[in-house]
């Protein structure tokens, strides 16, 4: 998530201190700077026996791929071909330290020379069964070589180079062994020497903001910047390159990625050019530490896996696991356990959400709560001053995911400290109890599990970068547990301090990169304390996956990406580029599960602002199948997801209606879904309508119409102020009346106005227009039906609005939400080119979900349905598309929804609107 400190200035709050203040630190600094890995001592012993020739090459199972380990030079160097063409060239692996000789070498160094002192070799089967993710079971078989090297001459290091070759890329690492005692790492001179200038899709090594939270570029290799730079908090001396994944196009059509897995107590890895002024020949460039230093340990140790995935189409790449299986197994030590003593996983599933935050993100409402007195004293409207998270806000929300098959709630900006927001950090309290005073956890958790379909809440941990105070909550003040006791199953977190996060002293101040190995040692104790207390996470500005998923499978999700907020901020910013979504699987999404925030359905936001995402409806649906999360989410309000139909007895939203020539606004703390319909001539057209289906009347008769609003007699027009009232046109199954609002005491005092009119028995057509002479002069929020005289069913009072009289049936559209699942069984990509367009089918049991995405150019592409089995009666799919004459810039929202029937090995052309999609549900017939 972007922010920087300008963007939450609010109303000139200062910093606060919480009750744990004289605490603060002393936890969290010793968790940090007390994390030491341990290294199997099968691991870390030395190889001294075996074949101790200078030239080892070890070969994939299926013989696609070969790796070269030569050490006849002094300088272990490996090599990497793939179907007999060397597409890494000899490249160095190495280290500089401070205070001890150089290790091997690299980008010009130079120590004393290794020798071979032994090597072991291993055929084996990597097998691994997911919690959750993009399969059911993995089994992949590889070939092991594991390299003793020694120095031939003072001070006589040795260390264990091992590698790992399965038929869909590989893995590298070293292991220090004792002789490097307590050992300061200055640079790792690993090099990655590409045969040729290969085209690559990028993002600069950015180690705090902008972080990952970039666009990809596509160029050739040379174009990566390169140099020497400085990085924030320090200014330390840096090298210009790229962020891992590197995604690379050999000239012949071959695809490579680089990457890393199993990164744990060790710094984040990236690519820079060993030529200041660029090229194709890449080496290892760390994140620093604050002294600029890379890395401090105790040997044994070891670094993590240096991965390279080849494929001959970049969806293999997709489809390839070799990061997870590289990683380490299921860390049992911190998962709790059953009683017969079992490990218990079995809350480690995963989940969608809908969440009080976008709201906040498209500039609607505010994370921090003022009172009216702090706001007034800034000079300010109370009644303008909106809040997002609120008791009553969450239980609709909590409503509508029980009625529409959603997990779970995330509530951002309930607990107190948001004065300190972004970047300081230090007022955050994050226990239940430490909530602000409009929202109440234990209110809104027991309200979430008494619900028909129980719901849970997924709490926030906004950080503001401050790793002090959050390792203090964790710890000491031991949040997570009373989360557990709360019946809290899930967490968002995020690290939001631009320069840097804070390890010192308060943590107010930044002090270190997030990507540095005290950051990585920090996310690792976040992982196992919320797992030893069975919380799934979603982690928003840290560190890339490498794995973890395997190791730690409560990591649902990490955003670390230019996400869809950056549409939204800004009220709808609209700045992703239309290429964006079709790169990130082939680039960041090859690391692991990625938090995106899929499923904006209000494209335009229904105002007279030009401002929208960057997409169509359909490709939001098509974003579900087509990237891989354990908390997925369906992102917009859930006002955009509701229809305009209304039973009697319930209340809908405005803002759900078919809109006409209306718009939505939202500034007024009480509207009751956060955005309202103004009626107002000087913004909308005459004729401009908010259409509504009453269902199911049971019978024919008078029944009453019930409008929550609001209208001001000061600061209106002045023909609103003659005329004496608000007013508008009210057309019932095409019979017009004339309505007229009385005035309200301000433009947030709420108040209901009934009006009886005829329905029918069954559906009934019903419309507020803004007629030719209509004055408008009120705020529109929400429409309810009633018996005659059986009173509204939406309550003029913010708070005593009851949301189980609101209507949470959704449009058409959103069924594919509903039923599309987040943990998959099977995989497939069937058709792509990165940066243009992607095809991505995955199974759940008997079902297959397709996403189909282009960029910004409309295109048609041929689906072939090899990946379903024969089946005698085939296959019935339910396709979502974009509505034909529709694309990005050309009515966004409209989805065509059809049902098709489909064959195992036929194929089927998709049309593809410009910035569009297309999602599939295929079912046996």
């Amino acid at each position: 998530m972007r922010e920087t400190e300008d963007d939450h200035g609010g109303d000139g709050t200062g910093r606060t201190v919480g009750r744990r203040g004289l605490l603060r630190g002393l936890a969290g600094l010793a968790a940090a700077s007390a994390y030491s890995l341990t290294v199997p001592e099968e691991v870390a012993a030395q190889v001294t026996t075996g074949d101790s020739g200078d030239v080892q090459s070890v070969t994939s199972p299926d013989g696609s791929i070969e790796v070269t380990v030569d050490v006849s030079s002094g300088v272990p160097t490996y090599e990497v071909a793939y179907e007999g063409t060397t597409y890494l060239e000899p490249s160095p692996i190495g280290f500089t330290f401070d205070g001890q000789a150089t290790f091997g070498t690299g980008i010009g160094s130079a120590g004393p020379d290794v020798t071979v002192t032994g090597t072991e070799r291993t055929s084996a089967t990597e097998t691994w069964t997911p919690q959750w993710g993009a399969y059911d079971t993995v089994s992949e078989p590889y070939e092991s070589l594991r390299i003793g090297l020694e120095e031939t001459t003072s001070p006589g290091r040795s260390a264990n180079l091992e590698v790992r070759v399965f038929d869909d890329g590989l893995g590298f690492r070293v292991v220090f062994d004792d002789d490097f005692g307590s050992f300061t790492i200055e640079s790792e001179t690993t090099e990655f020497n590409f045969a040729g200038d290969y085209t690559s899709w990028w993002i600069e090594n950015e180690w705090v903001n902008p972080r990952f939270e970039q666009e990809y570029t596509e160029s050739r290799l040379s174009d990566i910047p390169a140099g020497g730079s400085t990085t924030r908090p320090n200014d330390n001396y840096v090298r210009r390159g790229a962020h891992t994944p590197l995604t690379v196009r050999a000239d012949d059509g071959t695809y490579l990625s680089v990457h890393e897995s199993n990164l744990d107590d060790y710094a984040k890895l990236s690519l820079a050019a060993k030529s200041d002024t660029g090229g194709h020949e890449l080496a290892a460039e760390l994140a620093p530490l604050p002294d600029g230093s890379s890395v401090k340990a105790t040997a044994p140790h070891q670094t993590p896996w240096r991965t390279i995935q080849v494929g001959s189409t970049p969806g293999e790449l997709v489809e390839s696991q070799l990061i997870p299986l590289l990683a380490d197994p299921l860390d049992e030590s911190v998962f709790p356990t059953t009683p017969d003593g079992s490990v218990d996983t079995s809350w480690v599933t995963p989940r969608k959400y809908v969440g009080v935050w976008w709201l906040m993100i498209a500039g609607s409402a505010n994370w921090e709560y003022k009172s009216d007195t702090e706001v007034a004293n800034a000079g300010n409207d109370p009644a303008k001053y909106v809040h997002g998270a609120r008791t009553e806000r969450t239980e609709r929300y909590m409503r509508f995911a029980s009625e529409n098959a959603v997990d779970s709630v995330l509530v951002e900006g309930w607990n107190r400290g948001w004065a300190t927001y972004p970047g300081d950090g230090t007022g955050f309290e994050m226990g239940v109890t430490d909530s602000y005073p409009d929202f109440d956890v234990q209110t809104v958790t027991d309200y979430g599990a008494s619900l028909p379909n129980p719901v849970e809440l997924t709490i926030h941990n906004e950080t503001a970068g401050n790793v002090v105070t959050y390792e203090d909550e964790i710890q000491t003040a031991d949040v997570f547990a009373g989360y557990e006791s709360e019946g809290i199953r899930s967490i968002k977190n995020g690290y939001v301090k631009d320069p840097g996060l804070g390890f010192d002293g308060d943590g107010a101040a930044a002090s270190h990169t997030h990507h540095c190995q005290r950051a990585v040692n920090h996310h690792r104790l976040v992982m196992r304390e919320a797992a030893a207390n069975r919380q799934l996470l979603e982690i928003h500005e840290g560190i890339v996956p490498t794995g973890e998923i395997r190791t730690y499978p409560n990591v649902a999700a990490r955003e670390v990406v230019k996400a869809q907020e950056y549409d939204g901020f800004g009220e709808l910013g609209a700045d992703v580029g239309r290429d964006h979504h079709v790169t990130l699987p082939f680039t960041r999404m090859l690391a692991g599960p990625t938090s995106y925030q899929p499923g904006i359905f209000d494209v335009t936001f229904g105002d007279d602002d030009p401002a929208q995402i960057e997409t169509t409806v359909a490709k939001q649906l098509a974003m579900y199948p087509a990237y891989l999360a354990g908390l997925q989410m369906a992102a917009d309000r859930i006002e955009a997801y509701v229809d305009e139909t209304v039973g009697v007895g319930e209340f809908v939203q405005a803002q759900s209606a078919r809109l006409d020539g209306l718009i939505t606004a939202d500034q007024w703390r009480d509207a009751y879904g956060g955005h309202y319909v103004p009626i107002d001539p000087n913004r909308e057209p005459d004729g401009a309508t908010a259409t509504f289906t009453v269902t199911d009347v049971p019978s024919a008769g008078t029944y009453d119409l019930h409008l929550r609003y609001a209208a001001d007699a000061e600061q209106n027009r002045q023909a609103v102020s003659d005329f004496g009232s608000g007013e508008a046109t009210l057309v019932v199954d095409g019979t017009e009346q004339t309505i007229t609002p009385p005035f309200t005491d301000y433009w947030d005092d709420w108040d209901v106005y009934t009006v009886s009119v005829d329905l029918q028995a069954g559906d009934n057509t019903v419309a507020v227009k803004l007629g030719a002479d209509d004055v408008g002069g009120f705020n529109f929020d929400a429409l309810g039906v009633s018996e005659a005289g059986a009173g509204s069913p939406v309550a003029p009072a913010f708070e005593n609005v009851d949301p189980s009289r609101e209507n949470y049936d959704t449009v058409p559209a959103f069924d594919f939400v509903e039923t599309v699942p987040v943990d998959w069984d099977e995989t497939r990509v069937v058709d792509a080119a990165i940066g243009d367009y992607l095809v991505v089918a995955r199974r759940s049991g008997d079902e297959w979900f397709l996403g189909a995405m282009t960029d910004e150019t409309a295109r048609d592409v041929t689906v072939s349905f090899d990946f379903l089995s024969a089946r005698a009666n085939g296959w019935t799919a339910t396709e979502y598309t974009d509505a034909p004459g529709t694309d990005v810039d050309t009515d966004p929202e409209e989805v065509a929804i059809s049902t098709v029937s489909v064959a195992a090995g036929e194929t089927r052309t998709l049309s593809l609107a410009a910035g569009g999609g297309t999602a599939m549900r295929i079912r046996p017939a």
